[in-house]
């Protein structure tokens, strides 16, 4: 990770920070947000827009509620194997 341009990560950011481990200032930082649940979804505006990270979401209701709350979120969808 120390020698990586990009920081692409899935997990809760804290789960990165306990291990000690940090970004430096020339990486950039992807958090990509998965899923929701049925109280909503686990995103942390606060959190990402005081982090500046780059945000990617795999659901466009993600994408939606960042946008609502003043965030920038790009859609990746999660591609799905489907058997022929």
């Amino acid at each position: 990770m120390l020698g990586a341009d990009v920081i692409h990560q899935h997990i809760a950011p804290y789960v990165l920070n306990n291990t000690g481990l940090r970004a430096q200032a020339h990486q950039l930082v992807i958090r990509h947000y998965h899923g929701s649940t049925e109280k909503g979804t686990h995103l942390e505006p606060m959190f990402d827009r005081a982090q500046g990270y780059t945000l990617v979401g795999a659901r466009l209701a993600l994408v939606a509620e960042a946008r609502a709350e003043g965030l920038t979120m790009d859609w990746s969808p999660i591609p799905m194997p489907v058997m022929r």
